[in-house]
């Protein structure tokens, strides 16, 4: 072969320097800690926008390129902090729901009271038409949440109907006595 002198063809190049040592990586990324770089690692993951439950060859393929990847060495640590991510992110996921739910209840609560036609043995089938064209109608995820969120409002208007009831019992048993005792003067009477 015409450039082939023999021996290795790693030895046929024309520089033959031989080895010039070990390559330095300038890319590496260093942190002064193991949490700087799980935080590094954790932002690199929040950039691609991965969810809690992307399976970890899926993440690992879209982040493997990447330079804050390597911020943690160890892969085993690396999958653990992934691991660490999910669960952070799926708390995240759940806390954020929770607030959404809150905010919607206080709403869909204020919005059904607004409407005074709603009373405490109103049904839904009968409530829907009137309170389906409103905003926090609307907002709500689905017809179940809405539901919930009405059935909800009527239990709190059933207990407050209730409490109402046994007040005014109350204290018209007070004025029957009051009234017994003031007609009647004497056990003959």
């Amino acid at each position: 072969k015409p450039g082939f002198e023999g021996g290795r063809p790693w030895e046929s190049r024309g520089d033959n320097n031989g080895f010039r040592g070990a390559v330095a990586k300038t890319d590496e990324p260093d942190f002064a800690s193991a949490d700087q770089a799980k935080e590094a690692f954790f932002k690199l993951l929040r950039k691609h926008n991965i969810k809690y439950d992307t399976p970890w060859t899926d993440a690992l393929r879209i982040v493997v390129k990447e330079r804050d990847y390597r911020a943690i060495k160890d892969s085993r640590e690396r999958k653990r902090a992934y691991e660490d991510y999910c669960v952070e992110q799926k708390e995240e996921e759940r806390n954020k729901e929770k607030e959404r739910r809150e905010k919607l209840r206080e709403e869909f609560r204020a919005m059904l009271k607004t409407h005074e036609e709603i009373k405490h043995y109103t049904r839904w089938r009968t409530a829907r038409p009137m309170i389906e064209r409103e905003a926090v109608f609307r907002n709500a995820g689905d017809d179940e949440e809405r539901r919930q969120l009405f059935e909800e409002y009527i239990l709190g208007l059933k207990k407050q109907n209730a409490e109402q009831e046994v007040a005014a019992r109350k204290q018209a048993l007070d004025r029957l006595s009051d009234l017994m005792r003031t007609t009647v003067l004497d056990a003959d009477t």
